[in-house]
């Protein structure tokens, strides 16, 4: 449990730092897309937990007649 509140003590103050100093996003795409999934995995102990993923991509149409 320590270990767990160190780490995530870490992530917040890194997390707090990017939103300072990230640079201001200049793409704006017209459609984005978004994918979620979901997997299980064993933990060290053997317990099963699920780890939730997210992706984000720009959408572009296409069309090829041939």
């Amino acid at each position: 449990m320590r270990h767990g509140r160190v780490a995530d003590r870490l992530v917040r103050e890194r997390a707090a730092q990017l939103e300072v100093t990230a640079p201001v996003p200049l793409a704006q795409p017209e459609q984005l897309v978004m994918c979620t999934d979901g997997a299980m995995v064993q933990l060290t102990n053997g317990d099963w937990r699920e780890v939730k993923m997210v992706t984000f991509g720009e959408f572009r149409p296409c069309w090829d007649a041939n």
